[in-house]
């Protein structure tokens, strides 16, 4: 892996990006920077402006780049937990000092890490998003690392790990990594593939404990086996990659529904239950522990008229959901007669963890829309709104799933060899389930 990563040209989107951090800041090469065949690209001391890295972007170098260059200025992340987005509910865990002190001892610790701050400071350039989901879920998985007691240097490199985890996009075609829609199948393994260019690119730090490069390496991994890239389970991941997985899908969650949509923390709790041993039970129980003790009440986001015509949206949700899964059944049942690699397997294993997960969370059967007929939302109760809002949250997460369960379909179809007339009528079907994902574009909220 290591071999083929230096061997390959991930240093050009770096190269690119840098441009973007030279229109306030200075880029200075700190030796001779030269491509492989020892043609010298740019001397000692030049400093790199966008031309420049545009240039070096042309070359496959000898050394990586980013060993090979200096920034001025790089980010204080001590400071940036204060310049979150504005939200109630964050304001006080930060006004009431939760984890504050510690984010900022962890933070300023990074000046031992010169590379991961210099990546990070061209990750605040290019991606500032990217880059504040990356200090809320530092936040996050510090916060969980405090609720479970873990020792102070384990906390620190969790908050490390989870800061730096998507460093590894700065190498990756920009128009794959801000694409929106339906990413292709040879798009969704490009993009998979920042997991091992992080853990590449942050073993190059000096002194980097171990555990941290592995954390990355493991970051979207799944203590049930359904994660990338290597579908490892809970007893093969180490304690720092489940809690630096487990944050990462929390602020995926977190910034869609609260920060975005302005749901209370309360309206996670059910999509954590939902979801609950994916990425470590003591996690979610550590989550929910602590957000219990700062929440204490649910606050509804639609009127009695929003949610009326949420509620009457929630019908067609269940049954687009419920159709969508038997074909899903059908096609898996058809595609293990004729397919035997490893995806299989994953897509079986996620057929019967995701049947589990409707029975239990009852979308499989029709109680909940036959008492949705009996709601009256001119007297409506406030259970009864928090019911119905954090239901359409568990159709949210549930279509969430079904697409995560089309990519592994779409990886088989795409290396599906066998009679023609049997493959034909299996690439029908995943047409079929992909055109069907179109109900599932647009979220309920």
């Amino acid at each position: 892996m290591t071999k083929n990563l230096e061997s390959s040209d991930l240093h050009q989107h770096y190269a690119t990006h840098l441009g973007n951090v030279t229109k306030d800041n200075q880029v200075i090469a700190t030796g001779d920077i030269r491509n492989t065949a020892g043609v010298l690209v740019a001397a000692k001391n030049t400093r790199i402006n966008q031309q420049i890295a545009e240039k070096i972007a042309r070359h496959k170098l000898l050394i990586p780049l980013e060993q090979q260059i200096a920034l001025e200025k790089t980010c204080k992340v001590e400071q940036e937990l204060f310049a979150l987005p504005s939200h109630p509910e964050v304001k006080v865990l930060i006004e009431n000092g939760v984890g504050v002190e510690q984010f900022q001892n962890h933070g300023k610790a990074l000046k031992y890490y010169p590379l991961l701050l210099q990546k990070l400071t061209v990750l605040k350039a290019s991606y500032p998003e990217i880059y504040k989901k990356a200090v809320m879920g530092a936040y996050v998985a510090l916060l969980i690392s405090l609720e479970r007691n873990l020792d102070v240097k384990t906390s620190s490199n969790i908050f490390i790990a989870t800061l730096v985890r998507d460093i590894g996009l700065l190498h990756i075609e920009p128009k794959i990594v801000m694409g929106t829609g339906v990413l292709s199948a040879q798009d969704w393994l490009m993009l998979q593939g920042h997991v091992s260019i992080g853990y590449h690119y942050v073993r190059l730090e000096n002194n980097i404990p171990n555990v941290i490069p592995r954390a990355i390496f493991e970051h979207h991994e799944r203590c049930d086996g359904f994660g990338y890239p290597k579908q490892k389970f809970e007893h093969q991941l180490s304690l720092e990659g489940q809690v630096v997985a487990f944050a990462d899908s929390f602020i995926g969650m977190f910034y869609k529904y609260i920060f975005a949509l302005k749901y209370p923390f309360k309206a996670l709790l059910p999509i954590m239950q939902f979801n609950a041993g994916a990425h470590g039970i003591e996690n979610t129980d550590a989550c929910i522990r602590l957000f219990g003790k700062l929440v204490k009440s649910y606050k509804r986001i639609h009127s009695n008229q929003e949610l009326a015509v949420l509620s009457a949206k929630i019908p067609l949700r269940h049954k687009h959901i419920n159709e969508w899964f038997v074909q899903a059944e059908i096609l898996n049942a058809g595609l293990s007669s004729v397919y035997s690699g490893a995806a299989i397997v994953r897509s079986t294993e996620r057929i019967s963890w995701l049947r589990r997960l409707l029975t239990r969370s009852g979308i499989d059967d029709n109680r909940f829309v036959n008492w949705l007929k009996e709601v009256d939302f001119q007297s409506i109760s406030d259970k009864e709104v928090e019911e119905i809002e954090q239901y359409a949250l568990m159709l949210n997460e549930m279509s969430w799933h079904l697409n995560e369960l089309r990519k592994v379909f779409s990886l088989i179809i795409t290396h599906l060899q066998g009679p023609e007339e049997q493959v034909s009528e299996y690439k029908d079907i995943y047409r079929i389930l992909k055109a069907m994902m179109g109900h599932f574009k647009a979220d309920l909220l």
